[in-house]
């Protein structure tokens, strides 16, 4: 300090750098640290900074000393996995919850090459139905649901040490991928949902999915390779000497100007030495890399500082690919534990301590293991792009403040102690190294002791798990290379068989037997649903003029409620004869005197029309039986009812603005339904018949619709043909089949029953082997009623279906016929929409756009449907497919369907029965759960 006093360094104001900071603020903002030195004290100065001082003196045992190094196995210890069979898995992504399951865990388990263990607690669900379609399989196997019971099953004691109702448990997730054999772990939140999950989007980067590429895709790294391919980050000549030189902060760079990650030294933030960098090409040994850390878009990790005092969410600039920036040697970097990989040779490196906030946990965890990555010759990185959308769970920012104070005033003495304080000991095993960082870092503050124990009893767990240790120096780098590679082939010695078995999940080609109880249910018979609580002989008005939306909601509510609907569109035919003469599904026949639209499918809102409905039904006295009106396709008529005061379901089945062809009629249509949510007169529901309509619906308006999925199921359960397999397989789509060299020079037969001179029943479907659809559009009846009809679904992957011009024409709400213009594509997302890619985007602009929300179609989502990347390989998929047991499969799954499809309407049903014309307090059931029952 007497040096500084003769000869101060100069402020930065004296010099002239030129610097500006990626923020804006001029680059005399800055003062160095050497200005505030830490311990220094002033007539200014009220508080104190950490010290790291020695302050907590252990007396605990040093388990894993250098004279004991190689600890055996403890004998005796209890299977690893609670009586699980061993997957064969080597990709493992682990996450606790106590929610119900978020969009995030149902992508995650979406990824064919990936297994997945869920860590329960004790406020967590008793079962984690992740919906109908994860039930056989694949699915079925590849997810694990770890509850109370299991995990104190395991008899494990590093697992028994843990404590409950704690982030903590994810701990137990860890060691149970490292004895299922994992070499990476996907270590994931589950409010951070993947971007890219669907069959077939890795081919965005490569025809093989074989090495890095531009969309951002969990998949592409998460394979052993010789090498990587990254970008090292070459930092600017730092100003000043100072210790604010030791870190990094990726993310100006990489699209978040001003912003730091949780966990970053408060007194850096300003320094240009740590974010001021360029990212230069390289090639990096597989083995040397130990982490890589996504950024998220929407909601990115920042703390709580951040976020009181700038605007949030925001999303990264997109950059050109997603290959890695490596953190400079020396430099340390939070990570956190919502969106990181994890790789084999760092998979020590997992364990949270427990004896601070969670806000805190996985930040000192990052800390405490990049010291060690320097003895073991790992490397940290970050995703240049965003691999995650992170729509975060609700927090009260103050409590995240209090929770992160260790971040606020101990990190910048931690990182100090951990480059400049800690010795480690030449010649010590990583265990022994990490043991004993682990207690200087308990005696200078920064944990308690209960970490140093639990940190003894990870390690050995991971010992008795048979995990591999790197070996600390730098000889040891190429036994390390040897290691891992000689790891990876014994490890998986049938290493083909399971990669067959992984491409014949991507293709849906792989499908289990159903249960003899699965198949009991089944073949039953077709079910009828007793849902307690509706108004005995309820009616339902339909508008609809859609086939698909006319026959399915109504059959539902005939056929499985025991209700009444009313056919009331200007369309008076039925498509299908069975649902002729089903009791309580009438046809208004003065449909098509009444005010009702002249076409489906442009058609603006005209206030006219609106007045001459309310007119004309108002005192109708058949209109005036009915409790809802339920409107599907197109969903926008239903605005013209709302002055009628009925209860409205407005449940789009394809795009909820349909037909609505300028940005004024679609403004309207979004504050008729903000409208309808307001509503204190009657409930209405707003839903949506597919993924697709839900999301795109979410979108633009903010609004989260309960999820109706069509089924189809009522009108179809009962018909029972016997299959020619000799017969033709049927083809849907806008391709002729004879067109397309490979099927015309097959032996095997294609038809196409939409020919517009060919007409059948659809009791002829099912009597064809197998059919190829080429979806025309993201949500469609004839995919609802195949599926139905357990015929084997054969659809173009999303790579084929992406990069064919003739497949899809309806791709946008833009498209003709529905609309002529493309006023709709330039219409911005609502700001709660984590959504990074906007669903009007067309093919040639965007195809990641495109891709992204291809993923959210029912034939990209649906169990049992196998994809196909070329004609050629078409015809080896239906060489191959064990059709019988697809057909099995598909009985089970629209089962399933069926069930949470009518329980959901159940639900609504009751809420709008309280307010039916019919309805006296004695004329309603005791309402309870909706309870699906056979009859």
């Amino acid at each position: 300090q007497q040096q500084q006093q003769q000869q101060p360094m100069p402020r930065l104001s004296e010099c002239d750098t030129g610097y500006t900071d990626p923020r804006g603020l001029p680059s005399q903002l800055f003062e160095p640290p050497s200005q505030q030195q830490e311990g220094s004290t002033s007539s200014d100065a009220t508080g104190q900074r950490f010290q790291a001082q020695v302050v907590n003196p252990y007396r605990g045992a040093r388990l894993f000393a250098k004279e004991t190094a190689t600890v055996a196995a403890a004998s005796g210890t209890a299977s690893p996995d609670a009586g699980r069979p061993r997957s064969g898995c080597r990709s493992w992504a682990v996450v606790t919850t106590i929610f119900p399951p978020s969009e995030a865990v149902r992508r995650q388990s979406r990824l064919q090459n990936w297994c997945l263990v869920i860590v329960g607690d004790t406020k967590s669900p008793a079962e984690y139905n992740l919906g109908w379609f994860y039930h056989v399989g694949q699915w079925a196997r590849r997810v694990v649901y770890l509850t109370e019971s299991e995990q104190k099953a395991m008899k494990n004691k590093f697992v028994d040490a843990l404590p409950w109702r704690s982030f903590a448990r994810k701990n137990v997730g860890y060691l149970y991928a490292v004895q299922q054999g994992a070499e990476f772990v996907w270590d994931f939140d589950d409010d951070n949902a993947l971007k890219f999950y669907g069959l077939g989007t890795s081919e965005l980067n490569s025809p093989h999915n074989m090495g890095p590429g531009v969309a951002p895709l969990l998949e592409t790294w998460a394979q052993v390779q010789p090498e990587m391919e990254v970008y090292e980050a070459i930092l600017a000549a730092p100003i000043f000497s100072t210790a604010a030189n030791s870190t990094f902060n990726p993310y100006p760079k990489l699209g978040a100007p001003g912003a730091w990650p949780r966990g970053f030294p408060l007194s850096h933030i300003l320094n240009p030495a740590s974010y001021d960098f360029e990212r230069t090409p390289g090639r990096m040994p597989f083995e040397q890399v130990g982490v890589l850390q996504s950024l998220a878009d929407h909601q990115p990790d920042v703390d709580a500082i951040f976020r009181l005092t700038r605007p949030t969410p925001f999303s990264f600039a997109r950059q050109p690919d997603s290959k890695p920036i490596m953190v400079p040697n020396k430099r340390y970097c939070p990570y956190n534990a919502q969106a990181t990989l994890h790789f084999y040779n760092a998979l020590w490196a997992l364990y949270l301590p427990i004896t601070v906030p969670g806000r805190v946990s996985d930040i000192w965890r990052s800390y405490f293991s990049q010291r060690l990555f320097q003895e073991v010759g790992l490397r940290l990185g970050f995703f240049a792009r965003p691999l995650v959308i992170q729509d975060r769970n609700a927090h009260d920012y103050l409590k995240d403040l209090d929770a992160e104070q260790k971040l606020y005033h101990q990190t910048e003495a931690l990182v100090q102690y951990l480059e400049h304080g800690w010795a480690p000991k030449a010649g010590s095993s990583l265990p022994n190294l990490m043991e004993d960082l682990w207690i200087e870092l308990y005696q200078r503050d920064f944990i308690s002791q209960r970490d140093v124990e639990l940190i003894q009893l990870w390690l050995q767990a991971l010992v008795d798990a048979g995990y591999q240790f790197p070996q600390p120096g730098a000889a040891a780098a190429a036994q390390r290379k040897t290691q891992t590679l000689a790891r990876v082939q014994g490890r998986f010695s049938a290493e083909a068989q399971a990669a067959d078995l992984v491409v014949a999940a991507q293709h849906g080609a792989a499908h289990d037997q159903p249960t003899a109880a699965q198949l009991r249910d089944v073949n039953s018979g077709v079910l009828k649903f007793n849902c307690t609580g509706i108004v005995p002989n309820l009616m339902a008005w339909f508008p609809d003029y859609h086939d698909g939306t006319r026959m399915d909601i109504p059959s539902m509510h005939t056929i499985g409620f025991g209700l009444r609907a009313e056919l009331a569109g200007l369309k008076q035919s039925l498509a299908h004869d069975k649902l002729k003469g089903v009791p309580g599904l009438n046809q208004d026949p003065r449909a098509v005197q009444l005010p009702l639209l002249q076409t489906v499918f442009t058609h603006p809102h005209l206030p006219t029309l609106a007045s001459a409905i309310f007119d004309a039904y108002q005192r109708d006295p058949l209109f005036q039986q009915a409790t809802v009106i339920e409107c599907g396709f197109t969903p926008t008529i239903c605005e013209y009812f709302l002055p009628l005061n009925k209860s409205i379901v407005f449940n789009p089945a394809h795009r909820y603005n349909l037909g609505r062809c300028s940005a004024e009629e679609w403004n309207l249509v979004d504050r008729n339904l903000y409208r309808m949510l307001s509503s204190r007169s009657v409930p209405h529901f707003i839903t949506a018949a597919s993924t697709y309509d839900a999301e795109y619906l979410f979108y633009y308006t903010g609004i989260r619709p309960q999820l109706l999925e069509s089924s189809s199921y009522f009108y179809t359960a009962d018909i029972k043909v016997p299959v020619g397999e000799a017969s033709p397989v049927l083809f849907f789509g806008s391709i002729d089949p004879q067109s397309i060299p490979p099927l015309r020079q097959t032996k095997r037969k294609f038809w196409n029953p939409a020919h517009p001179h060919v007409h059948f029943d659809i009791k002829d479907l099912p009597t064809h082997p197998a059919a190829v659809l080429i979806p025309y559009s993201v949500m469609s009846y004839k995919l609802t009623e195949l599926y139905a009809l357990n015929i084997p679904l054969f659809v173009p992957s999303i790579r084929f279906y992406n990069s064919v011009q003739e497949f899809g024409s309806d791709r946008t709400s833009g498209t003709p016929p529905y609309c002529q213009t493309g006023e709709h594509w330039s219409r911005p997302k609502h700001k709660s929409c984590s959504h990074p890619y906007s669903p009007n985007t067309e093919r040639s602009q965007d195809k990641e756009a495109e891709a992204y929300w291809l993923q959210l179609a029912d034939f990209y989502k649906w169990p049992h449907i196998t994809y196909f990347d070329s004609w050629q390989e078409l015809l080896q998929r239906l060489d191959q497919a064990n059709l019988p047991r697809i057909r099995q499969n598909m009985r089970v799954a629209n089962l399933r369907r069926a069930r949470a499809t009518s329980n959901s309407w159940c639900s609504i049903l009751q809420r709008a029965s309280r307010f039916s014309p019919t309805h006296t307090p004695d004329s309603v059931l005791s309402t309870g759960d909706c309870r699906v029952n056979k009859k």
